[in-house]
């Protein structure tokens, strides 16, 4: 019988479960806790979560792994409402490693070799983006990393990630820079990922945040 051509490939929940067995065992050692398939996180109690995860590409024929920050107190949309969700399994993307080019940490499925290269991209991979994660100390970081991403972006590269940029509004809102927070708001909103009938609620959730941020 001819050998099914797939046959080669890991399936999705084998790749999954060495996943979990190679970075897990990596990142819990780090001090982070899986959250779903893929996804781990680090609470660090500043307002902010450590977000490491291996995403999918090439039609879910490979992998890479990334990391993030997630804001706890950033609105997202989700089925077309507006949710706050700062719970661990509700991390987010809203600033992204940046990685010098180095590497190849693209993972594909094929059998061959599948669990050794994962072990050599989870070892860089691992001790790459935990490192990067360090230099967020506190919120102030965040904040001044985005300060720094907007002045090295041009305006149509920095507001086409409005998740990015809705957290910048908030995050600033949160340091205390209102008038910047505003700004950036009615910037981001422009986009057409925030509905504008959440255009006021979404305004109403930065100026609670402000008032917060004032009355400490």
């Amino acid at each position: 019988m001819e050998t099914s051509y797939y046959a080669q490939y890991h399936t999705s929940a084998e790749a999954e479960s060495i996943f979990a067995q190679v970075f897990g065992g990596r990142l819990t050692f780090c001090g982070f806790e899986p959250v779903a398939p893929r996804k781990w996180v680090q609470e660090t109690g500043r307002g902010f979560k450590y977000f490491f995860y291996v995403n999918t590409g090439n039609s879910g024929f490979s992998y890479l792994p990334w990391g993030a920050i997630s804001l706890d107190f950033v609105p997202r949309r989700i089925a077309g409402k507006v949710k706050i969700r700062p719970g661990p399994k509700n991390a987010a993307v809203h600033y992204s490693f940046k990685r010098n080019p180095g590497p190849d940490w693209s993972i594909d499925k094929n059998r061959e070799n599948f669990r050794e290269k994962v072990e050599k991209i989870a070892g860089e991979s691992v001790t790459e983006i935990t490192a990067w994660f360090q230099r967020f100390n506190s919120l102030l970081d965040v904040v001044a990393a985005l300060d720094q991403e907007k002045a090295a972006s041009s305006p149509a590269g920095f507001y086409c990630y409005p998740m990015m940029t809705m957290a910048y509004a908030f995050a600033l809102a949160r340091v205390q820079r209102v008038e910047d927070a505003r700004a950036e708001f009615e910037q981001t909103i422009e986009s057409m990922y925030w509905d504008s009938d959440l255009h006021s609620e979404l305004r109403d959730l930065l100026e609670a945040e402000i008032q917060r941020s004032i009355g400490q």
